[in-house]
């Protein structure tokens, strides 16, 4: 591939419209399970809003920005349902309030190595090198062919939580958090306890909402927007690089961050079996990756969406390599 093509290709990632909801699945949760592809058991779910009148709303949204060249965007939050705050007796969801975590962006890159830890290893590249000058939650997709990096900022509300500064248990209620604030400071911080390790705290609560937004049946009856507990599916490691500077940024000026690295060459016979479906038809499918903090008690809920990056159709083929560090 060119250079020219190379720039014109990571330019088009780099493009951002927020865009409204389109044809989201209300799918039911999937229970704590390992990854046998029989082990999704349903908990119940209803809601207010009638699947079939939500379904096929909006069906143009998620095609404009692909006809303006734009790669990946920002649905609203509302696209998706989330636990109410009583749903542990009702098992009602609501929809969701706003994104606690902006998307940044969406970057693709093809690699045989699929690094681990790219926010250290490759700040000066990604984002066209604005990676850290942010404090930045990544997500990483390590495919056997390439790497897919999902970008949310972290506002510096949340900051002093991650970097351990504060802590929820000491100053959540003086800040007035909200549960689902709570939930998303806890995650961010890298404490640990005697009786759990900060990768186990993380993995029973880290959740996954893969919906397919446009796309083949062939694609929707594998993805079906069911949430997830990713860490019980997919092998996942955590990185971060924390500061106890105050406004969050180290010697070096870099802003912290937390990264998610999900191994998918290594994961199930299932997730490598809907993730070769999803790339053979990516030319055709818009995709939503959204992630939301599980609230498991009365005290943690009502749940609200962490983030979610929408990719529009695209060739993954023609994605540029990924550069030297």
């Amino acid at each position: 591939m060119s250079s020219s093509s190379v720039l014109k290709a990571r330019q088009q990632w780099s493009n951002q419209k927020k865009v409204t909801c389109s044809d989201h699945s209300l799918g039911e949760e999937s229970a704590i399970s390992t990854t046998s592809s029989s082990g999704y058991e349903s908990a119940h779910t209803s809601s207010s809003v009638d699947s079939s009148t939500q379904r096929g709303s909006n069906n143009n949204s998620s095609a404009l920005p692909r006809s303006q060249g734009r790669l990946w965007s920002q649905p609203d939050a509302s696209c998706f349902k989330v636990r109410s705050k009583n749903y542990l007796k009702d098992g009602i969801k609501h929809t969701s309030d706003p994104y606690l975590l902006q998307a940044r962006g969406a970057e693709l890159f093809l690699t045989e190595d699929c690094p681990k830890n790219v926010a250290q290893k490759y700040s000066k590249v990604l984002l066209n090198g604005e990676l850290r000058e942010k404090p930045t939650f990544i997500v990483n997709y390590r495919f056997p062919w390439g790497v897919l990096l999902l970008y949310f900022e972290i506002p510096q509300r949340y900051v002093e939580y991650m970097i351990g500064t504060k802590t929820v248990e000491n100053d959540g209620v003086k800040d007035k958090l909200r549960p689902s604030e709570q939930c998303i400071c806890s995650f961010l911080s890298s404490a640990s306890s005697v009786f759990t390790t900060s990768s186990a705290r993380r993995n029973s609560v880290f959740k996954f909402i893969p919906v397919v937004a446009e796309g083949p049946w062939a694609v929707r009856s594998m993805v079906t927007g069911k949430p997830v507990l990713i860490g019980q599916k997919l092998p996942l490691q955590y990185f971060s690089q924390l500061t106890n500077v105050e406004k969050g940024q180290d010697n070096n000026g870099l802003a912290p961050y937390l990264e998610a690295d999900l191994d998918v060459g290594n994961s199930s016979t299932r997730a490598r079996n809907i993730t070769s479906m999803c790339k053979k038809f990516m030319k055709s499918l818009t995709l939503d990756f959204g992630f939301v903090i599980q609230g498991n008690s009365f005290d943690e809920l009502p749940e609200q969406m962490l983030g979610c990056v929408r990719l529009h159709s695209f060739d993954p083929t023609l994605a540029p390599r990924l550069p030297d560090p």
